[in-house]
């Protein structure tokens, strides 16, 4: 089995933060790119978990390069409705995917739920940090400006971001035992 999570680097690294991509494509035609490079993609396994996009629009990265007030840890609309939309595209495509893929199970899971639900309502979670990640400032590092330099919260568990793009362990926990009822339900049937 393999589980399928792309497109949250692409909005963030290269549709939002370069202009080049929206200089080529507006937001929709860019989901539709990603979702032709994905077909391309999905056609060489068998079983496939496919997950849709997160909550883009309340990573702290997103936050900061929109130049908002992370205390305030206002999450950016028209970010998240751009990933609403295009998990909704990817389901479509799903189905018509499934119809031509004879002997292949896709299963589509919705990580945006259960991520935006833990920004909401942290304390649910036992969250206490929503606005920023736990590396440095945790406003705008993430891989490889985060290193043994870079200074870790004390108390990791209590933030629902690792860096400023990558959710922490506790979230990914959570996140996968909400959804393995419902992939092993989707794919058996």
């Amino acid at each position: 089995m393999v589980v399928i999570s792309a497109g949250a680097n692409d909005f963030t690294l290269n549709y939002y933060a370069l202009p080049t991509r929206r200089g080529q494509f507006n937001i929709s035609e860019y989901q539709d790119f990603l979702q032709k490079a994905f077909q391309i993609y999905v056609r060489d396994v068998s079983q496939r978990i496919v997950a849709g996009l997160p909550q883009i629009g309340c990573l702290p990265i997103q936050i900061t390069a929109a130049f908002k007030n992370p205390n305030k840890h206002k999450c950016l609309g028209d970010q998240n409705t751009d990933a609403q939309v295009y998990n909704q595209k990817l389901q479509n495509l799903l189905t018509q995917l499934q119809g031509s893929l004879p002997g292949t199970r896709l299963a589509y899971v919705d990580v945006y739920e259960p991520l935006i639900d833990m920004v909401n309502n942290p304390q649910k979670y036992g969250f206490t940090v929503t606005d920023r990640g736990c590396c440095g400032t945790g406003l705008s590092e993430s891989s490889i400006l985060y290193n043994q330099i870079t200074p870790t919260c004390v108390a990791d568990s209590q933030f629902v971001f690792w860096d400023s793009l990558h959710p922490c362990e506790a979230v990914y926990q959570r996140t996968a035992k909400h959804l393995e009822s419902k992939i092993v339900s989707q794919l058996s049937q």
